[in-house]
């Protein structure tokens, strides 16, 4: 029998649930969010760029996209500000951490 490692401390203390995200971007002063995208919408998008993640859906669908400070969420909708947020547009979001040289 195996046992499977706890993550990191470093790890584990930044895995949220969606529902704090929301609560949080909803509490937030500084925060641009859309009006969310609709459920044709996500699924058009889906079609293109292959089916996303829960979370993902649901922030598409309650938010549709987010910009805070100088953090930006791509996403869906028709009050989409900025070309390079709209996820269709751009392609499938990464998942991977982006860094700047």
């Amino acid at each position: 029998m195996t046992d499977t490692p706890e993550p990191p401390p470093c790890l584990a203390k930044h895995v949220v649930q969606y529902e704090e995200v929301a609560v949080a971007l909803r509490s937030r002063s500084d925060a641009e969010c859309g009006h969310g995208a609709s459920e044709a919408a996500i699924r058009a998008a889906e079609s293109s760029l292959g089916t996303f993640p829960v979370d993902y859906r649901a922030f598409l669908r309650d938010f549709g996209w987010t910009s805070f400070g100088s953090t930006e969420i791509a996403g869906l909708g028709e009050d989409v500000p900025w070309p390079h947020m709209d996820v269709v547009r751009e392609g499938r979001p990464s998942l991977e951490p982006h860094h700047v040289l």
